[in-house]
């Protein structure tokens, strides 16, 4: 019985009492309790949500970024989590989408995230913020990242993975079956939002239909 956890699907004992680190204030952050009504009830595509995962002793870092209503993810290994790296890879996969799917990104408070404000004054797009120990109000991403662990634990060496085998595991969790999309995949979701349709075509690859 003392084993039974091994079962779980990250396979690991409940955690102790963890230590809380004190973090710096942010400047200019905008409350969570003061984005629109709009993004809280996941009514409208391109309201993101960005954390940090670390590795190897938090030496290892990957930028998750989480799109709210379809929750099709993006997965970025960082060089480092410094706000200057961590504010540069978001701006790089941000000024990759349509204009339709940017329209706020909500953090938590790492000081990762300092720098922020670049987003708002680059793409004209608001930033907001949680309450602080209170990740649970971006549960998406949270939810993405307890998922990510099932393949990538923390002793994984990250910088050393191959970037084609890191695609693969997002790739199939993007692929993933999810209830709450009524049994559709965040990818299918996603293009049925851009109003495009996913055709497998097994043997010969994925192909986007118009």
């Amino acid at each position: 019985m003392a084993f039974l956890y091994k079962f779980l699907p990250c396979c690991h004992a409940r955690r102790g009492r963890r230590k809380r680190v004190h973090r710096g204030r942010i400047p200019d952050r905008t409350s969570i309790h003061d984005r629109p009504e709009v993004v809280e009830a996941r009514k409208e595509v391109g309201h993101w949500e960005a954390d940090l995962m670390s590795f190897r002793g938090n030496s290892q870092h990957m930028l998750v970024v989480h799109e709210r209503v379809t929750r099709y993810t993006v997965a970025i290994k960082l060089a480092s989590k410094t706000a200057s790296e961590t504010i540069a890879a978001l701006l790089c996969f941000f000024k990759s989408l349509p204009d339709n799917l940017l329209k706020s990104v909500t953090f938590d408070n790492g000081m990762e995230f300092a720098k922020h404000k670049e987003i708002t004054q680059q793409l004209g797009v608001p930033t907001y913020f949680c309450d602080v120990y209170s990740s649970w109000q971006k549960g998406g991403i949270e939810n993405m990242n307890g998922r990510f662990r099932r393949d990538l634990p923390r002793k994984t060496d990250l910088l050393n993975m191959p970037e084609e085998e890191l695609e693969q595991i997002v790739l199939g969790h993007n692929l993933m079956p999810r209830k709450v999309l009524n049994g559709k995949s965040p990818l299918e979701s996603l293009a049925s939002h851009l109003n495009r349709a996913i055709v497998f075509l097994f043997n010969k690859g994925i192909a986007p239909h118009p």
